[in-house]
């Protein structure tokens, strides 16, 4: 009989998820394994090897991330489960958007893993372009700030008030 499964762990299993990636478990010995689906995506971490970052696609990334939160939250999930590291976010090829990964035997903070998904943007960064830098060394002292909050950074540096569905989105007038 397979073991009583966690609230995180049942709602990842039973629901697809906008913005996490799909998800499969085995269960062997009462420990989880877990099995993503990244057919026809790219982890950002190779997507940017040989390029520098621009504006255009960290906002892209932050709004991707953004909008997955808010659809977490719908579900209850817990954001310190969510995977921020450029190893583990995936860019969707079919559906042009970010994907990540949630794990929910993921240890730290999500605050600190964002801190440091920044500090990795920092290394590739295009230092010829200074609304880059600006950007993202802004984005960066506000999120060592405590008291400031992923959703205010968001608001005040990727412009977002709302996040917008996929649905939504596709009945957007060109």
């Amino acid at each position: 009989e397979e073991p009583r499964l966690p609230y995180q762990v049942n709602t990842i299993r039973y629901n697809k998820i906008e913005g996490l990636l799909p998800v499969h478990f085995l269960i062997e010995n009462g420990e989880y394994q877990y099995f993503y689906d990244i057919t026809c995506k790219e982890p950002l971490f190779d997507q940017m090897k040989n390029r520098k970052y621009t504006v255009k696609e960290i906002r892209t990334i932050l709004s991707d991330l953004y909008r997955c939160i808010h659809v977490m939250e719908e579900y209850l999930l817990d954001i310190n489960f969510l995977m921020v590291e450029p190893e583990y976010i995936f860019f969707d090829k079919k559906k042009h958007a970010y994907c990540f990964c949630f794990y929910p035997e993921k240890k730290g903070t999500f605050e600190t893993a964002f801190r440091g998904l920044l500090e990795y943007f920092m290394n590739f960064l295009d230092y010829q372009d200074e609304s880059t830098v600006v950007l993202v060394f802004s984005m960066y002292q506000k999120a060592r700030n405590r008291n400031t909050s992923f959703a205010e950074i968001m608001q005040e540096f990727c412009e977002i008030k709302e996040p917008v569905k996929t649905s939504e989105k596709l009945l957007e007038k060109p």
